[in-house]
């Protein structure tokens, strides 16, 4: 049986796409998890921290948030009380992360409507 090679294209469209933005500085986990956050926002929906930590499919809940911690402290995202709570924290994307993600986006979008 003969391996498509359509996975390998688009895994190494998708690194070309982040190798020309600042997301190389982040690890494949960090990533993931700043797509995650990512994805939710750009669907309408404010992303707590909490929703993030339990989402097992970014790793286990300390790992998680020691990874938001990093992103925090570089600049990628934002964690700040969700509005008329003293208790629940929102996440929030930083312009760096907007903008970076916006360039994936477009790099992407652009080699799609090219035609690969």
């Amino acid at each position: 049986m003969e391996l498509k090679k359509t996975l390998f294209a688009l895994h190494n469209i998708i690194a070309a796409a982040e190798g020309r933005s600042q997301l190389k500085e982040l690890t494949p986990e960090e990533r993931r998890v700043l797509v995650a956050i990512g994805g939710v926002i750009a669907s309408g929906t404010p992303v707590h921290i909490s929703d993030v930590v339990r989402n097992r499919d970014l790793g286990a809940p300390m790992t998680v948030a020691k990874r938001l911690r990093h992103l925090e402290h570089n600049d990628w995202v934002e964690i700040r009380y969700a509005e008329g709570s003293r208790v629940r924290k929102e996440v929030r994307l930083t312009e760096k992360a907007q903008r970076n993600l916006n360039l994936v986006s477009w790099s992407l979008d652009t080699h799609l409507a090219a035609g690969g």
